[in-house]
């Protein structure tokens, strides 16, 4: 008995002797880490945190990373290490893993497959990349799809790069990071390049991901890209973007190129999204070679949300460009903007190419687009083009805005707008411009058609209220100071001082109209013109105009289609408006200036 009690003392001294050791170590079993001890956790050169790199002989090539000097937290969940390239390649062994990087992988001599391809067969763990870097990837494969460095992924994949990354040939379903992704992508980053093949016919090609599908979620991400495909629905950080998926603080450097006669959308960040998805405060730079659907942002939004964006890009292609969307059909466009310059055909918006509608006689899918404003550079071959959208139907545009300049390219360009080019209306749609405006400069050619400082052609029902434009207006025939040609419009509250000059059917409000109603409104700018050319509208048939005004002296214009012609000294004394409304609407400041909507600053 003694020597069994005596035994039983011993083993428990060598267990507590064990305990109070082993608790400054780190033990490994097989290839699974146990968990930091305190000692790891006070020595942050053993391991990088998710919340950057530690300060260490093996800091980052990127600079701008962030340095956290306390290392892994002192309790972590269980994770497998990778450290090589055999490591990273094993991951697919064990979809539900979860994996921690240890350091950098090179995987300049390693040929490594997507992980996780096919049906049933994807990546559904986590993945940790601690903020180290995988590099030299390399895949080339025609007609391969799921391609990325990881195929399909279901997981959450966090804090890693993947840099300088070489994909060609692939066919759709291609992203740098992940082919296809329907899990969680947070803080990972990506650069390289991705080519495409003649034969090609595919698509979904993302810098970051190629398919966000249903339900995926992507944010504080980013990609820096050079893209040349056949095909389309391309983005700079995502390919598409489907139902219900997010991408947030997220952003992109693009050079795309995709050189087919036809394709789906282009995007510099994505190129296409919806229905009921989101991108929010994400932003792209990039320089797009495209056909169609093109844009700085993303290239066609489907009932979705763009919401604290913008774009910086250098567009140009065929038809339906916009500088921050394509074409967006009952989205919502929040707080965004767009600068740059576009060259194209026909189609073309400084912030959207194409703003539509949804189902017909539903206005409660009209599109929106609010608080947003654009400052570009539009170079056109055809027209159907303005500062903010090109072609407006059944589309909301409030309290937005656009600057710069709008160039025919050649002769018998028609449709400029310098806020929208074309404006129309469905049966049963609602489509308003309110507290908008537009600084534009716009040149149509002698032989141009239907442009106006602030909409070249409307018609079938819109309405224009509370708002102005400012600027140079210049073509052929139908130029006006706010609408070149206007059938069945509503026009109220609204100005414009611009300088027009053209051949005929001129006016400093409106050139010519068929069937609309003007309402408190007027002109004040210069107006040059040959035949049918008036201080107000140079030519109307059925129109209605209502206690609207335009000023004799500075138009140079002594006769006008309709309207009321006043002095400068007239047109600056408040008792001359007849009925407007100067408690909530105008203000005045009598004697120095003409009067102003109330919601300009």
């Amino acid at each position: 008995m003694q020597r069994i009690w005596w035994s039983a003392f011993v083993l428990a001294g060598i267990l507590m002797a064990f305990l109070l050791v082993g608790a400054n170590y780190i033990f490994e079993q097989g290839n699974v880490l146990l968990g930091p001890k305190n000692s790891l956790a006070d020595s942050p050169s053993t391991i990088k945190s998710s919340g950057g790199y530690p300060d260490s002989p093996e800091g980052p090539d990127d600079p701008g990373r962030p340095v956290e000097s306390t290392g892994l937290p002192r309790t972590a969940p269980l994770c497998i290490p990778v450290r090589t390239p055999q490591d990273l390649d094993n991951v697919r062994n064990n979809l539900v893993g979860n994996y921690c990087q240890m350091n950098d992988i090179d995987l300049t001599n390693y040929s490594l497959e997507p992980i996780g391809v096919g049906y049933m067969n994807f990546f559904n763990g986590v993945y940790d990349g601690n903020n180290y870097s995988i590099r030299n990837f390399r895949y080339s494969v025609p007609f391969a799809h799921e391609v990325g460095i990881f195929g399909t992924s279901y997981g959450l994949i966090k804090n890693l790069y993947v840099s300088n990354a070489t994909i060609i040939d692939a066919y759709y379903d291609v992203g740098i990071l992940v082919g296809e992704n329907f899990g969680v992508i947070m803080n990972s980053h990506a650069s390289g390049k991705m080519i495409g093949n003649a034969e090609e016919r595919g698509g979904l090609w993302g810098g970051l991901v190629g398919a966000n599908q249903q339900g995926g979620n992507i944010s504080t991400s980013s990609a820096n890209v050079t893209m040349v495909s056949m095909v389309g629905n391309i983005g700079g950080l995502v390919g598409f973007s489907g139902a219900y998926t997010n991408i947030v603080d997220s952003h992109s450097y693009s050079t795309i190129s995709t050189i087919l006669t036809s394709g789906g959308p282009v995007g510099g960040l994505v190129g296409g999204i919806g229905p009921f998805g989101n991108v929010i405060n994400s932003y792209s730079i990039s320089i797009i070679q495209g056909r169609s659907v093109v844009g700085g942002l993303v290239g066609f939004v489907d009932k979705s949300t763009i919401l604290n964006s913008y774009s910086h890009s250098n567009i140009s292609g065929g038809s339906i460009l916009g500088g921050l969307i394509g074409d967006v059909s009952s989205g919502n466009i929040t707080n965004s903007f767009s600068t740059g310059v576009i060259r194209g055909g026909i189609i073309i918006g400084g912030l959207a190419g194409i703003a539509s509608g949804g189902s017909f006689g539903h206005p409660e899918e009209n599109s929106i687009i609010f608080n947003s404003s654009s400052s570009t550079s539009l170079f056109v071959d055809f027209g159907l083009a303005g500062g903010l959208v090109g072609n407006a139907n059944d589309v909301k545009i409030i309290g937005s805005s656009s600057y710069g300049f709008i160039n025919a390219t050649r002769e018998g360009v028609s449709s400029l707008g310098g806020l929208v080019g074309a404006l129309g209306n469905s049966l049963g749609g609602v489509t308003l411009i309110e507290n908008s405006f537009a600084i534009e400069t716009i040149y149509g050619g002698p032989s141009g058609a239907y442009i106006g400082g602030l909409v070249g052609i409307s018609g079938n029902g819109p309405i224009i209220n509370k708002s102005y434009s400012q600027g140079t207006v210049f073509g052929g025939d139908n130029i006006g100071g706010l609408v070149g040609f206007s059938e069945s419009t509503y026009i109220i509250d609204s100005y414009a001082n611009n300088t027009v000059q053209g051949y005929s059917v001129l006016g400093g409000f409106l050139g010519g109209d068929f069937n609309s109603a003007i309402v408190n409104s007027y002109s004040y700018g210069r107006v040059i013109g040959i035949i049918l050319t008036g201080g107000f509208i140079g030519d109307g048939f059925l129109t209605n105009i209502t206690h609207s005004y335009w000023d004799i002296n500075t138009s140079g214009q002594s006769q006008s289609a309709g309207g009321e012609g006043r002095t400068t000294q007239q047109m600056q004394t408040q008792s001359n408006y007849v009925g407007w409304d100067f408690t909530n609407v105008w203000r005045i400041n009598e004697g120095q200036d003409y009067p102003r909507l109330r919601w300009q600053n």
